[in-house]
């Protein structure tokens, strides 16, 4: 608000230009009235002063009903207003006034009342001890403290005995764990914990502990105070005898250590076991031996020692090592050193004469005297025979294991060399230049995967011979890549690419069987997955995947009078799931008698969470306005006024049956299932759970329901 000083002329008097009565007008635009603050933060104060007078000559006085004044300069400009200053307030309901004076000695004021924002309690838990807890005298009593607060920390932290007072303080963060150790006089103690906020909200909780006095209930003179861990055993007490029992009797802590019975060194046997050594955890029974380290590891007596299979008893063993667990080789078959090439054969050993060219390595030196072929080219094939003493042909020395070089100066020609079709050169030494081919039984240009040389160089067709390979079917000349394969249910792979007829979707089911061949995770066989649709081309959509109560009858129409009474019966199914149900096929309505109807629509989609609503005519101008999503020969699904049922059915599955009375037909109105009764079990409860609708739907032709919509609740 703006004020203007205003003349006004009486003849000869001049009024308002001298007028003092009228001070600076002030408001307050912040904080608003009735707002709220922080008390953690400062209080933004604006206002509007409007005065004839230099604002830098107007006294201002900010102050509060609770903090008394607040600030009497340091006013600048602000938004919204021409002076304004922050200012920190109590937490506490205040009323800020204002108070302009001008130079005349003129005022002007404004208030606004503001309060703090509200402040959520602290929290508190006692993690330990447990409530109830009996503590010794004596030992100090642990405590472990779990505390949060809405709008954060710190947090003051106090813990007090009933029996005691205080006995531990903590500042810490929101949320925040304190640890508390406090030792305790004899008797019950109840510990409070409080939990205060910086703003003063409290929050408090209790738990209740005994503190027992020490006792020696088993007369060994050892107290519970002193360690005594077993206070009904007189033989359990610190520093008692342990003895093979299976129990702590030195209070340590340890079960039997010590004694025969434990295992001393944690290898899991103990001296009863079968341990010989229980100060070594890798000295066992069953342990792996290591050899020759005189140490016997698996506890059988002796340590073992590596030997040699000597089968034939010459004195030289095989390679075979042969581990002698009783320490020594003397046994028959066993021997100290290995060598032996052939250890069936006494003539076969380090130091025997070879003879040459036999075969047999006689002095085991690694290799027969052999034959071999003198190699020019290097390709690993000879010419003529020349025998090599080192017992091996070796291309260094120009020798080669195998003979048939037709062309010794060229190392690219040899027996079994690859051919080049149609150079001239006999790479394989087989007589003469050969072309690569592939049987082509059928003669339809193509041939299988079995190569065949031509001896004249070229694959001629009559010759059954082909060019090119790939043919699946060789006995049949309409078969082979590219062939026409359209025809998908003829059981013949004409392109032999690997299914009958076209695979667009490469899930390797061609397209006469494939009942979406743009999508490879469909095909017959394929998994079904609750999706909505015909996974396994079995022409149902998540067979075995949708159970009792997947769909609900919510509403029924019987006695309809906005359109003739069979067109405009209907009846609304809700779909209480997460996925989609789409009712493509197997999906029947029905009754106990004789009414029954085939769904077979695969865009018949019930959403998930939604509704879709049946009727015997999808017309609105028969049906009364109904919105119909499936419509059904009326004739084959009645909704009888003297009582009846609705049953649906999946793949011969019950989903959902409502049946009805008499005293369930209202006309003019639908029967509605309670939106709190929205599964197949309650709606049976057609007495308590349903209800006549008493609302009408856009379009309706003066009957009552909510068909496709969410039910009211009954009364």
């Amino acid at each position: 608000m703006r004020w203007f000083a205003l003349v006004m002329v009486a003849g000869c008097t001049e009024v308002g230009l001298n007028d003092t009565s009228k001070g600076p007008g002030v408001e307050l635009v912040l904080p608003v009235d009735g707002g709220r603050f922080d008390p953690a933060l400062p209080v933004q104060v604006c206002a509007a002063i409007d005065t004839t007078a230099d604002l830098s000559r107007v006294e201002l006085v900010l102050a509060s009903d609770v903090d008394g004044i607040l600030a009497t300069s340091g006013f600048t400009a602000c938004d919204g207003g021409d002076l304004g200053i922050e200012v920190s307030l109590t937490d506490a309901p205040h009323v800020l006034s204002l108070t302009a004076t001008d130079v005349q000695g003129r005022t002007g004021s404004d208030t606004t009342a503001i309060s703090p924002l509200a402040n959520t309690p602290p929290s508190c838990q006692v993690l330990t001890p447990a409530a109830n807890a009996l503590v010794p005298l004596g030992e100090p009593l642990s405590m472990s403290i779990r505390v949060d607060d809405p709008e954060g920390g710190p947090l003051e932290v106090l813990v007090t005995s009933s029996a005691q007072g205080d006995i531990a303080a903590a500042s810490l963060g929101a949320p925040g764990t304190a640890s508390v150790s406090a030792t305790l006089d004899a008797g019950p103690h109840d510990l409070v914990v409080t939990v205060d906020d910086a703003r003063g909200a409290e929050g408090v909780c209790v738990v209740s502990v005994e503190v027992v006095p020490c006792r020696d209930l088993d007369g060994d003179g050892v107290e519970t105070c002193d360690g005594d861990c077993d206070d009904a055993d007189p033989t359990t007490y610190p520093g008692a005898p342990e003895v093979p029992d299976g129990r702590d009797n030195d209070c340590d802590g340890a079960v039997d250590e010590g004694t025969a019975l434990a295992d001393d060194d944690g290898d899991g046997f103990s001296e009863l076991d079968g341990d010989c050594d229980d100060g070594d955890a890798g000295v066992f029974p069953g342990q792996v031996e290591v050899p020759d380290d005189g140490i016997d590891q698996d506890c059988d007596g002796d340590d073992t020692v590596t030997c040699y299979v000597d089968g034939d008893d010459d004195g030289y063993g095989s390679a075979v090592v042969v581990l002698a667990a009783d320490g020594d080789c003397d046994d028959p078959g066993e021997a100290t050193v290995s060598g032996d090439c052939d250890d069936t054969d006494a003539s076969r050993n380090p130091g025997a004469t070879d003879v040459p060219d036999d075969g047999v390595d006689q002095d085991c030196s690694g290799a027969d005297d052999a034959s071999c072929f003198t190699d020019g080219d290097g390709d690993g094939w000879g010419t003529t025979a020349v025998l090599a003493a080192d017992g091996s042909c070796d291309a260094a020395d120009g020798e080669a294991t195998q003979g048939g070089d037709c062309l010794d100066t060229n190392a690219s020609v040899h027996p079994g060399a690859t051919e080049i079709p149609g150079d001239g050169i006999d790479q394989d030494c087989s007589g003469a230049d050969r072309a690569e081919c592939f049987v082509d039984m059928d003669r339809d240009g193509y041939g299988t995967s079995t190569v065949v040389f031509a001896e004249d160089g070229s694959c001629d067709t009559p010759q059954q011979e082909a060019e090119v390979d790939g043919d699946c079917n060789d006995a049949n000349a309409a078969v082979h890549p590219g062939a026409d394969d359209s025809n998908g249910t003829d059981g013949i792979d004409a392109d032999c690419d690997g299914v009958d007829g076209q695979d667009n979707d490469g899930d390797g089911v061609g397209s006469g069987t494939d009942c979406d061949d743009d999508d490879a995770d469909v095909y017959p066989g394929a998994t079904e997955l609750r999706n909505g649709a015909d996974d396994d081309c079995d022409g149902l959509c998540d067979e075995g995947l949708i159970g009792f109560g997947d769909l609900v009858i919510t509403e029924l129409m019987i006695d309809p009078t906005g359109g003739s009474d069979l067109e405009g019966e209907w009846f609304e199914l809700y779909n209480p799931t997460s996925t989609d149900i789409v009712m493509c096929s197997g999906w029947s309505f029905e009754d106990d008698g004789i009414d029954f109807w085939a769904v077979d629509d695969p865009t018949l989609t019930v959403p998930a969470n939604g509704y879709i609503v049946a009727g015997a005519s999808a017309n609105p101008a028969l049906n009364g306005g109904t919105p119909v999503d499936h419509a059904y020969v009326r004739d084959q699904m009645i909704l009888s006024n003297n009582g009846d049922e609705v049953v649906i059915r999946f793949d011969g599955v019950l989903i959902d049956r409502v049946a009805w009375s008499t005293a369930f037909d209202t006309a003019d109105r639908s029967q509605q299932l309670d939106p709190s009764a929205f599964d197949a079990t309650s709606n049976d409860d057609t007495l308590n759970n349903w209800c006549d609708s008493t609302t009408s739907w856009p379009g309706g032709d003066g009957d009552f329901g909510s068909p496709g919509a969410p039910n009211e609740v009954c009364p």
